[in-house]
């Protein structure tokens, strides 16, 4: 048994030892490598670019062709699965999408190997490979644009609860806490989303997270502007003095005769003054003289 053991351990390594690789004949149209394209599409998810490439089998066998992507939002190659089959001694052309992801990294443009096909035979562990380099122009489109701005706004946003929270803390209570850091993680997701160019998931976290800040600064503002009341330092009455004469006679304006004060009671009759004979006295005296005068 261990005898056989050893065979196949042998025949494997062998097999592994006789396995090559070689350059696949394979090639793009001219210009083909050269791209301007939107970071993301513009509704969701990466940009696609088609491509089409021409390989040309010389073997006798059949010829599968996979093929892999590189990401340029991961830094790393994906599995595509097949792209084609290529019948022995032929040529044929075959079709891909190229897809860039460069969510958040603005207007800029990058030179690097984006496509690798791997094809092999049913008669051969050999591998036939060939990697193509494109120069890429990428650019911010209106939606990942519009999403990395609102953002930005509402870190902004939530920067300013905090403050209110750290201004009054009897005011930041503990689920007012937990929707501020809730709506941090949901920003964070969020901008994670549009690197990748999941422009969907993106705005559904933004919503959210804006929602938070939204519902725990209505609650933190008026807190925050209500004033703590101070005790009264003076009476709540206190009684207005009297002015005093002098007081009275300068408020009067030079010039202008001061108007008396209504009195509030009956004037006393008046005292005739010593000296002086009153109208009436004399209308009497008169008539009892003359009435003196008749009797004569």
């Amino acid at each position: 048994m261990h005898g056989i053991a050893g065979i196949i351990t042998v025949l494997l390594l062998a097999t592994a030892v006789l396995a090559a690789q070689h350059t696949l004949s394979a090639s793009v149209p001219d210009g083909a490598s050269t791209l301007r394209i939107p970071n993301c599409n513009n509704v969701d998810g990466p940009s696609k670019q088609h491509i089409r490439v021409t390989i040309d089998n010389p073997l006798p066998d059949f010829m599968a062709v996979n093929y892999y992507l590189y990401n340029l939002s991961s830094n790393e190659w994906e599995s595509m699965g097949k792209l084609c089959n290529v019948p022995g001694m032929q040529m044929n052309a075959c079709d891909a999408d190229l897809l860039i992801a460069t969510g958040n990294q603005g207007n800029a443009t990058t030179t690097h190997d984006l496509i690798r096909l791997v094809a092999t035979t049913e008669t051969s562990q050999d591998t036939y490979e060939k990697t193509f380099s494109f120069a890429v122009t990428h650019y911010a489109a209106d939606r990942e644009a519009t999403l990395v701005s609102q953002i930005a706004a509402n870190y902004t946003a939530l920067s300013r609860a905090r403050d209110q929270c750290a201004a009054k803390p009897a005011c930041c209570t503990a689920a007012l806490s937990v929707n501020l850091d809730t709506a941090w993680l949901r920003f964070q997701t969020a901008n994670e989303s549009v690197s990748g160019c999941h422009l969907v998931d993106a705005y559904s976290l933004l919503q959210q997270g804006e929602l938070l800040v939204r519902n725990t600064t209505t609650t933190l503002t008026p807190c925050n502007l209500q004033a703590t009341p101070t005790p009264a330092t003076t009476p709540l009455h206190t009684p207005t003095p009297a002015p005093s004469p002098s007081q009275t006679a300068s408020a009067t304006p030079v010039g202008e005769t001061p108007t008396p004060a209504e009195s509030v009671t009956p004037s006393a009759t008046p005292t005739p003054t010593p000296g002086k004979t009153c109208p009436v006295g004399l209308l009497l005296m008169a008539l009892g003289a003359g009435t003196f005068l008749l009797k004569r």
